[in-house]
Formats: C-alpha cells, sequence, structure tokens
C-alpha cells in the first residue's frame, strides 16, 4: 500500500492496494485473470475435495491477505489451530471410510454451529484444520475455540449405527507489533496446539509471542 498525495498522479501497478477511510480497494489490471473470478476468491483448486472447505493452498493466499488487512486497518488477527485426537487409531479400528466420516461430520458441525460469516475455516492436513478470525478480541477467539472443543467432544459421530468417541486438541495465538507475516503467528499457534496435544488433548492453549 502507499500514500498518495492530493491531486498528484500516479500509475497503478497490479495488485496495488488503496487505503481510503476503512475500505481498502485492489486494482487488477485489464485482462488479470483475477477479474475474471473476483467475486469467487478461492475457486475449485482452493477446496478441500473431501470436506469442502478450503485448503491449503487457500489459507496461504488469505493468511497474507489477512495479515495485510490487520496493518492496514490496525485490526486484531488471531489463529485457531486444531486436529483431531488419536486419529490414526480411528482409522485403524473404523478403516479410512470412518475416518473420513469423522472428518466430514466435525466439518460440518463446526461450518454449522460455530462458523461466522467473516472467518476463514480451513482444512490443512490430514486430520488438521485452521481458522482465521480478522478483527474479532482475543477473549471472543479464546470463547469460540472452548465451544468448538466441548462441542466436538459432546457430539454423536454415529457411523453405521456406532458412536465414535472424538475430541480436538486446540492452539491459538494472535498477532504481535513484531510479525513480519502470518507465517509467525500460524506457527505459534501450531506450538500451542502441541501444548495441548503433550498436556493431554482434548483442551486449548495458548501462545503469546516471546
Amino acid at each position: 500500500m502507499f500514500k498518495l498525495k492530493i491531486n498528484q498522479p500516479h500509475r497503478l501497478e497490479n495488485n496495488d492496494q488503496i487505503k481510503t477511510g476503512n475500505v481498502i480497494f485492489k486494482f487488477l489490471e485489464k485482462g488479470n485473470i483475477e477479474t475474471v473470478s473476483v467475486a469467487q476468491t478461492f475457486g475449485r483448486g482452493q477446496t478441500d475435495a473431501l470436506t469442502g472447505i478450503n485448503n491449503r493452498g487457500a489459507l496461504n493466499a488469505q493468511g497474507v491477505e489477512l495479515f495485510n488487512k490487520s496493518r492496514m486497518l490496525d485490526a486484531p488477527l488471531s489463529i485457531m489451530v486444531f486436529d483431531i485426537d488419536f486419529f490414526k487409531k480411528i482409522n485403524d479400528a473404523y478403516g479410512h471410510p470412518g475416518g473420513d466420516f469423522v472428518l466430514k461430520e466435525l466439518t460440518r458441525v463446526i461450518r454449522e454451529t460455530q462458523i461466522r460469516g467473516n472467518d476463514f475455516f480451513a482444512r490443512y492436513g490430514g486430520e488438521e484444520f485452521c481458522i482465521l478470525f480478522l478483527g474479532s478480541p482475543f477473549k471472543t477467539v479464546q470463547e469460540i475455540a472452548e465451544r468448538i472443543r466441548k462441542t466436538t467432544a459432546e457430539h454423536a459421530f454415529d457411523y453405521n449405527g456406532t458412536k465414535i468417541p472424538v475430541t480436538v486438541s486446540v492452539g491459538l495465538s494472535t498477532i504481535a507489533p513484531e510479525d513480519h507475516g502470518w507465517n509467525e503467528i500460524f506457527e505459534r499457534a501450531d506450538k500451542a496446539l502441541y501444548e495441548s496435544k503433550n498436556g493431554g488433548r482434548n483442551r486449548v492453549s495458548v501462545q503469546s509471542r516471546t
């Protein structure tokens, strides 16, 4: 993003961003492929085939975008990462179809009951998920994380008449003034996730920048 002086012309380059008040405009050159799909930020190639949510590629792109917006708007950006506890045991006990059922059902439940309009929900690994929150107070993000943990533990994952017990471990982090990119926030959240797993699983942990 750059600053313009009044009455001073400036030639815009592709992907330049301009802030006017609290609104950010992105300039796209005519013929740029992004102009064709600007209404669809992430297309089929950025959707996870099994769960129907965003995939790792979409997460990486959106992480950069939201980090830049966070800096421009002086708005908080928080990251939640979580994965299914002992997922290999689920696959071993119920086969990969059972594991796929758990992944799809967990995604459905979280998307329908916990994800809000501006939250970005993605699957970035086998049983690993991530949610990006732009503009939400960190206390609110912590409350959502606890609801996701509790909702998962209490939900009946009924697979062919058998209830599969499922819990998740959760890690959280939020942006700090010293951060240079969204990946730094993600790495702290990932470390917090491992704190949850090493602490007994089925819990939420927070890691701040040190």
